[in-house]
Parts: C-alpha cells; sequence; structure tokens
C-alpha cells in the first residue's frame, strides 16, 4: 500500500522461486515435449521426477551456494501462460492478500461486518496465521467471483504459495526457529477450500517440498540431463548454466552427505578430503538425547566460528540459513588453512559440516515430538 501500512517481505527471487514451483506443481515436465525422445537417444535414462528433483536442487543451490540467482526455466513455458506473471499470479495474489489480512484483523474493532465474518467462520480465537489465511482466500474469491474463469484462484494460490514458502524455508535453512503453525498445519486448515481442478495434488506437494530436505542424492544422470537440456535449449536460466549446474551438483553431494551421515563416518575416512578435520568428529558428532543449545555451542567451539556467526548460532531464536553457515564456517581457521591447501576440499568441507549440522538440528527436533 502507498502508506506503507501493510509490508509484504518477500524478495524478488523468493516470488521467482514461487513461479517455478507453481509451474512444476502444476505442468507435467517434459511429457508432451519430443526433447525427452532426444534425451533417451543421448543414452541418458534420468526419470522425470529425478529431472524436477535436479531443477529443485539447482533453485536451491542459488540460495545456498550463491545468495540468491536465477533459476532454470523451461524455454517455451511462457506459451499458454505457463512462466512470470500468468502462472505466478494465484500465488503472488495469495501472499499480498495474507500481509492485508493481518492489517485488517488489526485493525477489526472497526470494522463490525469483518468481526461477524470472523465469528461466523470460527476464527475468534484461532492462530493469527491460520485467520489471515482464511481471510485471505476469502478477499481473493470476492475479488475474483464476477470472473468465472478464474474461480480457482484462491484455492490454487494458496496451496502454492504455502507449498512454496514451506519448500524454501526447509531448504535453505539449516536451522528453523520454531514457529506455530507449521506451514503443514496451515495448508490441512485450509484443504477443505482447496476446491480448484487446477490446485495441486497432496503427493506432488510432498514429492516437491521433500526435494528439499536433501535427504537424498541427485543422481548424476539427472545433472546430466539438465546439461543437455540446456545445450538444447530447452530450459534456459541467464549467465553460465553449465558452471552454475556444475556448482549445484558439488554443493549437493556434500550437503545430503553432511546430513544423513549420523555418524560422520565420512569425516572420520582417510578416503575423505578433509581427513585433517577428523579430531572434529567426536566433538561435533550429535548425540540422542543432545539438547540443541549444548549441541550448538560445542559445534562453535570446535570450529572455532567467530563473531556475528557464533552470536547467531548460540540464539536460539534466530533461523540460520544455509548459505551464511557455510560462509561462518569457511572462514573459521581450520577450514581457513584447508582451503588455502585445496579451495575446492575446504569449500566442500564447508558444506559438509553445514550439512551435518543440519542433520543435528533436525534430528533433535524429532526427539521433541
Amino acid at each position: 500500500m502507498a502508506d506503507g501500512s501493510i509490508s509484504v517481505k518477500y524478495s524478488e527471487r523468493l516470488l521467482l522461486f514461487v513461479e517455478l514451483f507453481s509451474w512444476l506443481l502444476t505442468e507435467d515436465f517434459l511429457d508432451e515435449y519430443h526433447h525427452i525422445a532426444e534425451l533417451r537417444l543421448s543414452g541418458n535414462y534420468a526419470s522425470t521426477n529425478e529431472i524436477i528433483g535436479a531443477l529443485v536442487r539447482f533453485a536451491m543451490a542459488q540460495e545456498n551456494l550463491t545468495d540468491g540467482g536465477a533459476y532454470l526455466m523451461q524455454r517455451d513455458a511462457d506459451r499458454g501462460g505457463l512462466l512470470g506473471l500468468l502462472q505466478g499470479f494465484p500465488a503472488h495474489t495469495f501472499i499480498l492478500a495474507h500481509e492485508l489480512s493481518h492489517k485488517l484483523l488489526d485493525e477489526v474493532d472497526t470494522a463490525p461486518e469483518l468481526a461477524r465474518w470472523i465469528g461466523e467462520n470460527s476464527l475468534t480465537v484461532a492462530n493469527r496465521e491460520i485467520a489471515a489465511d482464511a481471510l485471505a482466500l476469502e478477499l481473493v474469491k470476492i475479488i475474483y467471483e464476477p470472473y468465472e474463469q478464474f474461480e480457482w484462484v484462491g484455492s490454487a494460490g494458496a496451496a502454492w504459495a504455502l507449498t512454496t514458502l514451506q519448500a524454501i524455508e526447509t531448504g535453505s535453512h539449516a536451522r528453523l526457529s520454531n514457529v506455530s503453525p507449521s506451514f503443514d498445519e496451515r495448508l490441512d486448515a485450509l484443504a477443505g477450500k482447496f476446491q480448484s481442478s487446477k490446485s495441486s495434488t497432496p503427493d506432488r506437494r510432498r514429492f516437491l517440498t521433500a526435494l528439499c530436505l536433501y535427504e537424498r542424492f541427485v543422481p548424476d544422470r539427472a545433472w546430466d540431463a539438465l546439461r543437455f537440456l540446456v545445450r538444447s535449449r530447452r530450459v534456459a536460466v541467464k549467465g553460465r548454466a553449465l558452471e552454475a549446474i556444475d556448482l549445484a551438483q558439488f554443493g549437493d553431494v556434500f550437503l545430503v552427505m553432511g546430513k544423513v551421515d549420523v555418524n560422520l563416518n565420512f569425516l572420520r575416512s582417510r578416503t575423505s578430503p578433509g581427513y585433517s578435520l577428523a579430531d572434529c568428529a567426536g566433538a561435533i558428532l550429535f548425540s540422542q538425547g543432545d539438547d540443541i543449545s549444548a549441541y550448538t555451542s560445542r559445534y562453535v567451539e570446535t570450529l572455532d566460528i567467530q563473531g556475528y556467526g557464533r552470536e547467531a548460532l548460540e540464539d536460539p531464536r534466530q533461523a540460520v540459513r544455509y548459505y551464511d553457515l557455510i560462509d561462518w564456517i569457511w572462514k573459521s581457521p581450520r577450514i581457513s588453512e584447508l582451503a588455502n591447501i585445496d579451495r575446492d576440499i575446504g569449500y566442500g568441507s564447508a558444506i559438509y559440516l553445514a550439512g551435518a549440522y543440519a542433520g543435528a538440528c533436525q534430528r533433535a527436533q524429532e526427539e521433541q515430538r
């Protein structure tokens, strides 16, 4: 709004991520295009889901390794409104309506009709975020109700927006602060209102958000498929796409390895590029029953993370982004020394150690449930 009375706290690149996810949530990538046959002729048998996995992890690499950037999108995806404003606008509309709803809920005492609507919909004592979601859906419905072709905008936009925000939160943060309700709870609260044929299925939403958990590698054939599609000009990204894919694949390996390597066997192994850090393994191993605050202090002390990084990690109220954590580890004395000998080994070790911290946070969270 012109007077600044509401604030939309989303960057341009986050809105681009919304567009990418809106596309993947609703379109069967490659299924109807002849270039899948060309890919097979090249000897690559990556499945559609594996290629989608590479696309999503490429997008996350932009957040986690380069602090933002462009995403690979299908070059002809703008045909029929599959890219840009026409694909992203339901999700963008819901995000704006949600922020406006917070402003309206703050002033509900001055709006008797709104107060009556809140009471009729059993939202008087509802969680603030859930109430804002419900009101946002109603606002979008009222705006587009006269236009039958846009009846799907509200429910589809809510599903796309909340799924995207959940994915980018879990995929770009090594540690999340405790927030209630969760995105799953918000989606469940709106589930009865998702009546659009254009809304994505729960299975597809779960598949895409699971990709952002970094629990499995994206296979080499999927990355090779992405390279093929870039060279054949079927997907596009601004900048040096092939170098960006190389970086995404490099980071994917180390991040997944750190997150799933519960016993830090890779760090202890003599075949590990960062074997000189093997003595750290015992100190940064997360054991059942560990308190995450105590574990974090041990982790920070062992790696000798200094400055703002130490302060942020030791403040449990702060969410911690992978990008920042990797940077703090990269600048720590042990990793800096390693990087002076071999930059790739130092960078890979920093990514791996960030993944190990993320895995510890996830296990601690699961123990508390």
